[in-house]
This record gives structure tokens, sequence and C-alpha cells, in this order.
């Protein structure tokens, strides 16, 4: 890139407050950097004393995954899934 061309997009870069997007990066260069974590979310209406318990537990495991990938530059997607009846897993 010539100097004056480099001169010019910093000067837009500043003019217009602009922040890189990092999803917009990643699908420039076809990576993602996100991991996928799904747990069992338990009923609301049927949540035994054990089960509320647990709940401290999976929170301390989501902290604990999010904290390690941001740490190595990942984005961490979470989807609490309903358990299924026995016949159906």
């Amino acid at each position: 890139m010539r100097a004056e061309t480099r001169k010019r997009v910093l000067q837009s870069v500043r003019d217009l407050h602009f922040v890189p997007n990092g999803p917009a990066r990643q699908l420039s260069t076809r990576t993602t950097k996100v991991i996928a974590m799904a747990f069992v979310r338990p009923p609301e209406d049927e949540m035994s004393e054990v089960e509320e318990d647990s709940l401290l537990f999976i929170d301390a495991v989501i902290r604990g995954a999010e904290l390690a990938a941001q740490r190595n530059g990942y984005s961490l997607l979470l989807s609490g899934v309903k358990r299924l009846p026995q016949r159906r897993r």
C-alpha cells in the first residue's frame, strides 16, 4: 500500500471511529473460533433440592469454560437442552 493511501485509510478509520469486528474478520478468514457447549437444563417446575444445588456446579463449569475460551481467543456458544426421556436418547 502506498504511503498516501495508508494515510488516507488511517484518517478515515479515525474519522469514522472504526472498531474492528471479530465475527466479520472470522467470516473473511473462514475461521470461527467458537466453541459450542450444550448442557442439560432441568425443568424448573420439577427441580428437587439436589438439582438446584447442581445448577451451582453447572454455573461454575460454564464460567470456567467461558474464561478458558476467552483467554485463548475463542467465543463460547451455550445451549441449554431439555432432558430427553430414556427411549429418545
